[in-house]
């Protein structure tokens, strides 16, 4: 019987465990994504290091607050968006994204625009500014390379921690319990003497 309790007590654990694993697990990488991003407010300018080959993308984040301020935006017609090599004056060429990508976290919420492609490890200067020069409407654009891979990651990885551990947990479960009715039938059974 004590054996019994031990599986029921091994299969709770599970649960618990993979319940507050997947927690952990989704806390720290939408923590990690939040920090993936490079923020400049525009009209204006930011230098990258862009070491990843491979393509990033450009977000406009239509409301967003940057050091205390609040910047809202939901049109920005007509910004003309550049991204040069610091090193050698060459410039990227930035088309439209294949598909829709949005998010919204941590207080930002954003919908790609832009994408280009850094075969060259380096620094690289994101501009925008008005054709006109004019000064408003001020807005954040933000910067990122594999945002929709690294979501999808923590989606799946979170949800195979939770539903992996309630499987896990169940089976021990059943396990237990038909375990437990075989120990019992056999010990219901009447001994033969020879």
């Amino acid at each position: 019987m004590r054996l019994g309790w031990i599986g029921y007590v091994v299969a709770t654990l599970v649960l618990v465990a993979g319940i507050v694993g997947a927690v952990f697990f989704i806390s720290s990488r939408l923590g990690e994504m939040q920090n993936a991003f490079t923020r400049v407010v525009v009209p204006g300018s930011i230098d990258l290091t862009l070491d990843r080959l491979g393509t990033y993308t450009v977000f406009h984040e239509p409301s967003s607050v940057i050091d205390g301020k609040l910047f809202r935006a939901e049109s920005i017609s007509g910004l003309e968006v550049t991204v040069t090599s610091v090193e050698d004056g060459r410039r990227l060429a930035l088309t439209a994204p294949m598909g829709s990508e949005t998010y919204s976290m941590g207080g930002h919420s954003g919908t790609a625009i832009l994408v280009f492609t850094v075969a060259k490890p380096g620094r690289y200067r994101l501009a925008a500014a008005y054709p006109d020069q004019r000064a408003e409407p001020r807005t954040v654009l933000a910067v990122s390379r594999g945002f929709v891979g690294s979501l999808m990651s923590t989606i799946f990885g979170t949800l195979g921690l939770g539903f992996g551990s309630v499987a896990l947990a169940t089976a021990i479960g059943l396990a237990t319990f038909f375990l437990g009715r075989r120990a019992k039938a056999r010990s219901a059974r009447p001994t033969r003497v020879p």
